[in-house]
């Protein structure tokens, strides 16, 4: 539809049907069209200097579906100009196109919600067009300018409350609430994050918004050399178009990349440092992170900015270093290095992760539970290099770690807001601890890492690895030797080869004339018993077991030796019985058995005499009321017994490997949360 401009009378065409308004090229007024006539909102201003590589009349396909942009709006949030591009597709339908950080997002109409804009909390959940969402940004914004034709009409100046909402599988979306914050949006967007390489755009970013950086300068193949305005300094910026801040090496001046031409900001108060990877390094860290990329076409990543951030736990300061990377089509990550320890940071959506909104000790991301480790202010205490925002020394966020160390990971959850209020995000990021050797032959570092130390959060426990597989090996072994005890057990036939009662007390021996004695006294032995010949017909070991008849509060010592008949070979050993029992203090208590076993080992099969030799209590002591000592005893000799001691000692040693394992994996634990802020070493 071509009209004439109400101003100027120059033809003005509404391309797509969606459309109700358009800037007239000759005159730039708004011309707006209705259902009764076509009318003038006035005149509208200027577009800011962006170094965005889209512009109105590009056209490009999504998801097999043409599409052409008839429009740009120009906005602001507080962090510069941000464009929004309308889109015009084939098939009739409309929708916007927005890039930051690296990424584009394509949104498009749906019914607005009924969610005041004061109950959108903060990293909740609501439904929007019957899909989960995460609240992951709530501000406010102004309507600047536009080109073009838009499908709304916005007034120039006009300020209006939005929510950004994140959900799962890259889904995305934003709710406009107009100037106010009733009981519903005004419009909602919900769609899609698209990769550069979906949009179906012929042609390469970076060409135009390096251009654009230099004042209009044609691009190299190396890039364009930019000039610090403070210093004069030769820059090239690594990043053009996301780039908004850059902290030049020279004279430490913040500069301003946000729209067109560098601008000098403020010098900067900070410590000179050099990163220990240097900006411009690059390097491929799929395979650091098991990141399956298409073949032949790994992704290079550079290092295009370094910053140190402290945060203060119980009056003590601790810092740790951040490196930006960036790839032309997939954005930005971080290297993080702490006391030698390094990760690979990737940015997530708010929406792949849940965490309870009343108890927030557990996050869960791809099906994997994260403990919450810390919650601290994090500051910036230095920067060097280009950043995707406006940073600044001194900038605070609240950031929250939740660790799950067996898979190397910890997620990162930081709430940013501006000094007003009129702006608060959440960004979440999954970081994959690294091997600091591999990091640093994966950007092409000659020299040796620092050596780590301490445990760092996301750190897998070398000692539990260890320990399972130790554990492993443990059961294996223990089965093993159930089995094994088991069979020894099973094959010994334990047959009694002796058993007697034997009267108490033993017949005296006649005395014993002793000849080495002068007085030629003589010395009379120790009542003995010697059994008759007997066989013992499998060697290694005879069990004996002594039975006291009739014993109360007394006891029965029996030694006993067995011999050999041809070696004349000795084998002794003892047992003694004894049973006492009474009342004290009402209670009654008894101690001791009648029954008593003592075994001996190393025999050979052959014929034996067994000699006892019994001691009891004198006749004086078993006289004694309440005594009872025996009258005579029983013995049995049992041959080829199970001998269990030496098996149980074999279990002991060697459960000694799986505990000291358990010990080293139960002390590298309480280093890892000794410095968590949230709990303590023991949990």
């Amino acid at each position: 539809m071509t009209v004439g401009c109400p101003s100027c009378g120059a033809p003005v065409e509404f391309k797509a049907g969606s459309s109700v308004a358009v800037v007239c090229a000759n005159c730039k007024f708004c011309v707006v069209r209705s259902d009764r006539d076509i009318r003038l909102v006035g005149k509208v201003a200027e577009l800011a200097a962006t170094d965005s590589p889209l512009y109105v009349g590009l056209s490009g396909t999504f998801r097999g579906m043409g599409y052409r942009i008839v429009g740009r709006q120009q906005l602001d949030h507080g962090q510069g100009p941000w464009d929004e591009w309308y889109c015009s597709f084939s098939d009739g339908r409309w929708g916007w196109l927005a890039e930051a950080q690296g990424r584009y997002y394509f949104t498009f109409a749906v019914q607005p919600p009924a969610i005041p804009y004061d109950h959108a909390v903060l990293g909740h959940q609501i439904v929007v067009n019957n899909q989960p969402f995460t609240v992951a940004e709530k501000g406010s914004g102004q309507f600047v300018t536009f080109e073009g034709e838009l499908p709304v009409v916005g007034t120039p100046g006009e300020y209006f409350g939005y929510i950004d909402i994140s959900g799962p599988n890259g889904t995305f979306g934003t709710l406009d609430y107009g100037q106010g914050s009733g009981y519903a949006p005004e419009e909602a967007y919900v769609g899609y994050i698209v990769p550069f390489q979906e949009l179906g755009l012929p042609f390469d970013p970076n060409a135009k918004r390096l251009a654009a950086m230099a004042g209009g300068a044609s691009a190299g193949p190396e890039g364009t050399a930019l000039k610090c305005p403070n210093c004069g300094g030769n820059l090239e910026c690594k990043a053009p178009g996301a780039t908004k801040r850059i902290a030049c090496p020279y004279c430490n001046s913040m500069l301003d990349a946000s729209s067109g031409p560098l601008k000098w900001l403020e010098v900067l108060e900070q410590q000179q440092t050099i990163p220990k990877i240097p900006i411009g390094a690059q390097g491929q860290i799929h395979a650091l992170i098991g990141e399956a990329v298409e073949t032949g076409h790994a992704p290079v990543w550079t290092v295009i900015g370094y910053m140190t951030k402290a945060c203060n736990v119980d009056g003590s300061w601790y810092y740790w270093d951040e490196y930006l990377l960036y790839e032309t089509t997939r954005g930005f990550r971080f290297l993080t290095e702490q006391n030698g320890h390094w990760s690979i940071v990737v940015p997530i959506e708010a929406g792949s992760v849940q965490v309870g909104q009343v108890f927030d000790d557990v996050a869960t991301w791809r099906g994997m539970q994260f403990k919450k480790f810390s919650q601290v202010e994090a500051t910036v205490t230095r920067v060097l290099g280009e950043f995707y925002w406006s940073v600044e020394i001194g900038e605070e966020s609240e950031a929250r770690e939740y660790i799950h160390p067996q898979k190397g990971l910890s997620l990162g959850r930081e709430h940013e807001h501006d000094e007003y209020g009129d702006r608060e995000e959440i960004n979440w990021t999954v970081a994959h601890y690294v091997d600091p050797k591999k990091l640093y032959e994966a950007f092409g570092q000659k020299s040796a890492p620092p050596s780590p130390y301490g445990v760092a959060p996301n750190q897998p426990n070398a000692a539990k690895q260890s320990a399972k597989t130790i554990g492993l090996m443990s059961l294996g072994f223990f089965a093993l030797w159930i089995v094994c005890f088991i069979m020894a057990a099973g094959s010994a036939k334990e047959k009694t080869v002796y058993e007697e009662t034997i009267d108490l007390p033993l017949p005296a021996e006649d005395p014993v004339e002793d000849a080495d004695e002068p007085s030629g006294k003589k010395e009379k032995p120790e009542p003995a018993f010697f059994s008759e010949k007997f066989k013992i017909p499998v060697g290694s070991n005879v069990q004996a077991e002594i039975v006291a008849n009739q014993l109360q509060n007394s006891y029965l010592w029996v030694g006993m030796a067995l011999i050999n008949e041809k070696t004349q070979e000795v084998f002794e050993m003892e047992a003694e019985a004894s049973y006492y029992a009474g009342v004290t203090d009402g209670e009654s208590w008894s101690e001791g058995s009648p029954r008593q076993t003592t075994s001996v080992g190393g025999l050979s099969p052959g014929t034996y005499v067994l000699r006892l030799q019994p001691v009891t209590d004198s006749p004086t002591m078993c006289s004694a009321p309440g005594t009872t000592c025996p009258t005579s005893f029983k013995i049995k000799l049992k041959n080829d017994m199970a001998i269990i001691w030496p098996g149980i000692l074999s279990l002991l040693l060697f459960l000694i490997t799986p505990i000291i394992a358990l010990v080293r994996m139960g002390a590298f634990e309480s280093k890892r949360w000794a410095d968590s802020t949230v709990r303590s070493s023991s949990d």
